[in-house]
């Protein structure tokens, strides 16, 4: 029956349940090279619950969400394996706003101008950072319940972008050991917060405090409750977009 596949559409909706995700990568993986590689994957709807645990899809476009959104697009990549051709993010902006209530905004990535709100972020907070590959992370201790991903250039190997994200009400302290990694330096730092986790309007920005304690590879980090850092080394500056 795989034979008269040509194309596999996946819808993956939850906060960390990937099964359809993952089922549909399992099957790929599973065929004869020839069909494997004639097969298109897409998840044509990819977005989160607003809470854990909960199949509550509408509630407040916030600072929250936008965390748990930017793990959501994380989980994706990684389960995904290389497998899935294209990830559609849901939603860019619904259009019949006013017959879905006060909720109507909780998918939206820009607002009524355009303009890139909380969900949204989670996106340019990967896009404006990603590197050609990611890379494994591997967490203990403090960080075990953090969200962390990594992303290396291929053609220039000095530049690399972790981000590490706290979605609880604690700051947390954390150290960052970089293995096999000696060539880049710490070039900048950037923190994605507000004023709280209802915050309808977070902001990244950029930090002046820089090097971190610590020596060449390995760092001290005190990560904001709420909030997502991500640093960058090597190659300078990264040119952050201010849409999409």
């Amino acid at each position: 029956e795989f034979q008269r596949i040509d194309h596999l559409i996946v819808h993956q909706y939850g906060f960390e349940d990937t099964k359809n995700v993952s089922s549909a990568v399992e099957f790929l993986n599973g065929l004869p090279d020839k069909n494997r590689q004639r097969i298109d994957m897409t998840v044509t709807e990819l977005g989160t619950w607003h809470t854990p645990g909960s199949k509550q899809r509408w509630g407040p476009n916030d600072l929250l969400r936008s965390i748990y959104q930017f793990r959501w697009l994380g989980m994706i990549q990684t389960n995904g394996k290389g497998t899935i051709r294209t990830p559609l993010f849901w939603t860019t902006r619904w259009l019949d706003m006013l017959r879905r209530g006060p909720y109507g905004e909780s998918f939206n990535a820009l607002d009524l101008y355009g303009n890139v709100i909380a969900s949204g972020m989670a996106l340019k907070i990967w896009n404006d950072f990603v590197q050609e590959t990611l890379v494994k992370v591997e967490t203990s201790g403090a960080a075990k319940d953090l969200y962390c991903y990594a992303s290396m250039s291929l053609s220039d190997p000095a530049k690399l972008a972790v981000w590490i994200a706290n979605s609880h009400a604690e700051e947390r302290t954390v150290s960052l050991e970089l293995q096999n990694f000696a060539e880049g330096q710490l070039r900048s730092k950037y923190t994605y917060s507000g004023k709280g986790p209802t915050d309808t309007h977070p902001t990244l920005k950029q930090n002046t405090t820089l090097p971190l304690p610590g020596k060449q590879g390995s760092f001290e980090l005190t990560l904001e409750p709420y909030s997502i850092q991500v640093l960058c080394f090597g190659g300078g500056r990264p040119s952050l977009t201010k849409n999409f």
